[in-house]
């Protein structure tokens, strides 16, 4: 790619690998750069997605042309499952299904839906009635070039009122 990048641009371009909070700095106060990344700023929707919380997010990165699936194998009647999940940028799109043990049928709880980063968090629920599996799916097999990051949770509890 070098040779096709023109000089002017060069001039304005910077490899600083890992250590990069001195570059920020030149251009950039403290106050203004995310915790995550070495600054003081702590109140930004980056900051929120990627704090350690009590309930043990996952953060995933889904690849571009591919589809990331978390499946979860209900043995007990009336058991509950819970999700909160968000997306750190652009679309991707996100899919709950049901497959029944008992009569072999597959049953859309979320139809598949595309969603955008600036939507937030994302929560859903789904009390299985019946044994079986679900399973949630972040699909970004339209995205040619990019790979998406998700942070998601997922309970499950069984005896719900």
């Amino acid at each position: 790619m070098r040779p096709f990048i023109p000089a002017r641009t060069k001039k304005k371009l910077r490899a600083v690998g890992v250590d990069f909070l001195p570059v920020l700095l030149e251009s950039l106060d403290a106050d203004q750069i995310p915790s995550a990344w070495g600054g003081i700023k702590n109140d930004t929707d980056f900051d929120r997605l990627f704090q350690k919380d009590e309930y043990g997010s996952t953060t995933a990165t889904v690849s571009r042309r591919d589809d990331f699936r978390v499946q979860l194998n209900i043995n007990r009647p009336d058991t509950a499952i819970e999700w909160v999940w968000k997306l750190d940028s652009y679309t991707i799109g996100f899919q709950a299904t049901f497959f029944s043990a008992a009569d072999q049928v597959e049953s859309d709880i979320v139809p598949l839906v595309t969603v955008d980063a600036s939507e937030g968090e994302h929560t859903g629920e789904y009390v299985a009635e019946v044994p079986g599996t679900l399973v949630l799916k972040w699909d970004n097999t339209s995205s040619i070039f990019r790979s998406k990051q998700i942070v998601y949770r997922v309970k499950q509890s069984t005896n719900r009122d």
